[in-house]
């Protein structure tokens, strides 16, 4: 004969009575030895913190309720701990519910939940080896649904960006979860009160944010900007980026109890072209130059995978339309003010005859552009140029009323005959005699020729003479 028996199938937080009575050898029932129990109350569910992806779970024991009729006589209760926690979890509209075996604690951060999705919550208690209590009423939550990010602005070094959480928090009835405890650094222990939670269509959390970060990572993966941001941010300046690359980025956001969220999905964008420079005619003492946006590249492959399977993303690009242009000039070892300048110009001017530069001095020569949100590009790769070395003259014989005179430009100088300011152009040299002892008018002769040699005749014995020659350029 048995001395225990399990009853099962019992209402919680209710009055039972239990009477045993015995049976001898000959067959004859004694007396009825009867007790009284309260049932244990059944067990409340309640949320904490919930996030995009992750739901902190709370639970307790009701206490009894506060009932005297039939409670005024002695009865027993049970003081049995709770040593085990089941916890079901399932995504509203679908069959699959998952559920997890805690070891009793306050509470449990269910992991791997999807952003802005409804969830019925329920879970049961165990007080021993297969002693499990019934599952309490299911408890709807809604996660948080993950930011949206936008692309504000794409200039050459930056990428400018914004982001909404979208629709939040809910129209519907539900209950705010995400009061915290500033001491605690939690949810504020005091339970809603239970019409509240009844009513409830769902659990939520407002989604106050504490910080934001915002992170940019090259085609392949790799982290090239990061900047956490305060909770007041609705957008972000990343700059140090590479002109004309392929990037990526994305944001997420911090809660006021240190959750991080999950990244946003990624945007693809690639910085604008930069500034180039090209010198397309060299002079003695100017230069002329041509500046555009280089063409665009091919936003970079797929990190991983077959590039035939992988999915071929949007890539955003940046506007390429131009406000203004600068040009700086910087002379190198060339003595005297004016070697180091900046030119600015409108939209539509792309080239432009640098003069008064030295003969036979190297200069760089770089642009940038204004782009049409207002922003300075990067200063263009230098283009490096030397202007060309003055024609040398040299006499070859003098006498007493004329002179031999003969001219050329030094080898050392002559760069690729398309780069010349001379280039195809008729050879034409200007030859200026002037009478150094004299200062009238007629002091000055003049003559033209495509030769590069010119008898000077017409002198004045024993008088001084400056003479000077020139050639005629594409500009005249």
């Amino acid at each position: 004969a048995t001395q225990s028996f399990h009853f099962k199938g019992l209402l919680p937080d209710a009055m039972y009575e239990i009477a045993v009575s015995t049976k001898d050898s000959f067959g004859n029932w004694g007396f009825w030895s009867a007790e009284r129990f309260l049932t244990a109350n059944r067990m409340h569910l309640s949320f904490g913190n919930i996030g995009e992806q992750f739901a902190v779970v709370r639970w307790s024991r009701l206490e009894p309720v506060a009932e005297t009729l039939g409670r005024d006589s002695p009865y027993h209760q049970g003081r049995d701990a709770i040593q085990q926690i089941r916890l079901k979890v399932q995504e509203a509209g679908r069959e699959h519910t998952t559920i997890y075996e805690i070891p009793m604690a306050d509470e449990y951060h269910i992991p791997d939940l999807k952003p802005d999705t409804l969830y019925y919550i329920s879970l049961a208690a165990s007080t021993g080896s297969g002693c499990w209590g019934m599952w309490c009423e299911p408890k709807k939550l809604r996660t948080l649904p993950a930011l949206t990010l936008s692309i504000v602005d794409i200039g050459e070094p930056y990428v400018t960006v914004g982001w909404v959480r979208e629709g939040w928090p809910p129209a519907s009835p539900g209950l705010d979860t995400s009061v915290p405890d500033p001491a605690a650094g939690r949810i504020a222990a005091e339970e809603p009160a239970v019409e509240a939670d009844a009513r409830a269509e769902a659990h939520y959390s407002r989604g106050s944010v504490a910080a934001y970060q915002v992170r940019v990572t090259r085609a392949d993966g790799v982290a090239v900007v990061e900047e956490t941001l305060g909770a007041d941010a609705a957008q972000a300046t990343l700059a140090g980026l590479d002109a004309d690359c392929h990037y990526r980025v994305s944001v997420r956001g911090q809660d006021l109890f240190g959750e991080w969220g999950l990244w946003s999905a990624e945007h693809h964008f690639l910085t604008l072209q930069p500034v180039v420079v090209d010198v397309r005619e060299i002079g003695e003492d100017s230069v002329d130059v041509v500046w555009r946006r280089a063409p665009a590249g091919a936003p970079a492959p797929p990190a991983d995978g077959d590039e035939e399977e992988a999915a071929q993303p949007v890539v955003v690009t940046g506007d390429e339309q131009v406000q203004r242009w600068k040009v700086r000039v910087y002379g190198h070892r060339v003595a005297g003010a004016g070697t180091h300048f900046e030119l600015e110009f409108d939209a539509g001017t792309t080239s432009h005859n640098i003069s008064g530069l030295v003969p036979n001095a190297t200069y760089t020569v770089s642009a940038m552009a204004l782009s049409a949100s207002g922003e300075w590009g990067f200063w263009s790769t230098p283009s490096e140029v030397k202007t060309l070395q003055l024609l040398q003259m040299e006499v070859l014989y003098l006498g007493e009323d004329f002179a031999q005179l003969q001219w050329h430009r030094p080898l050392e100088t002559i760069v690729a005959p398309e780069m010349s300011a001379f280039h195809e152009v008729p050879l034409e040299y200007h030859l200026r005699v002037t009478d150094v002892d004299d200062s009238s008018a007629g002091a000055c002769q003049e003559w033209e020729t495509a030769e590069h040699r010119y008898d000077v005749t017409g002198l004045a014995p024993g008088r001084q003479y400056k003479v000077e020659v020139r050639q005629r350029c594409r500009e005249a």
